[in-house]
C-alpha cells in the first residue's frame, strides 16, 4: 500500500512541499504499480501551476529502487512542462544514488531547508541578475 501524500507547506508562494507521512519508508512504498497516481496526485495540487518549486521531501526514505528513480523523471518531465523545478529533499545516504546516476544533475537534491533556503535565494538572485541584463 503506498503511504498517502500530504501537500505540507508552501513557502512565499514559491515552493510547494510535498512529504510522504510516516517513521521510515522504503522506496518499494513510493512506486510499486501504482506510483503514476503519486505523480497524478502530486500534478494535481492547487498551489503547484503557481509554484516555481515542487519540495519532494523523502528524508523519511531508507532505500530507493529503480522504479522510484524513475518516477521521479516522470515527475520532473511534467513539472518541466508547467515551468516548476523538481527539488528533492533527501538523507546523504539517498542523495549519494541520486549523484552516482547522475540525476542530481536533472533537479535539485538537497539535505535540509537550509540548503532550500540557500536555492531560492540564488535562484532569486540569477533572475534578478538576468532582468538587468535584458533592460
Amino acid at each position: 500500500m503506498l503511504p498517502e501524500i500530504c501537500e505540507d507547506l508552501c513557502i512565499e508562494n514559491d515552493v510547494v512541499a510535498v512529504r510522504f507521512p510516516g517513521q521510515k519508508l522504503s522506496g518499494y512504498h513510493l512506486q510499486d504499480h501504482e506510483s503514476e497516481k503519486h505523480v497524478d496526485t502530486i500534478m494535481q495540487l492547487p498551489k503547484l501551476r503557481d509554484a516555481r518549486f515542487l519540495l519532494l521531501d523523502i528524508r523519511n526514505c531508507e532505500t530507493i529502487t529503480k522504479r522510484f528513480l524513475s518516477t521521479c523523471i516522470r515527475l520532473h518531465k511534467k513539472l518541466r512542462d508547467i515551468g516548476c523545478q523538481m527539488v528533492l529533499m533527501c538523507t546523504d545516504d539517498v542523495a549519494e544514488i541520486y549523484v552516482i546516476t547522475k540525476l542530481d544533475k536533472l533537479f535539485h537534491v538537497i539535505p535540509d531547508e537550509t540548503a532550500l533556503q540557500h536555492l531560492l535565494d540564488t535562484t532569486r538572485s540569477e533572475e534578478r541578475r538576468v532582468g538587468k541584463e535584458c533592460r
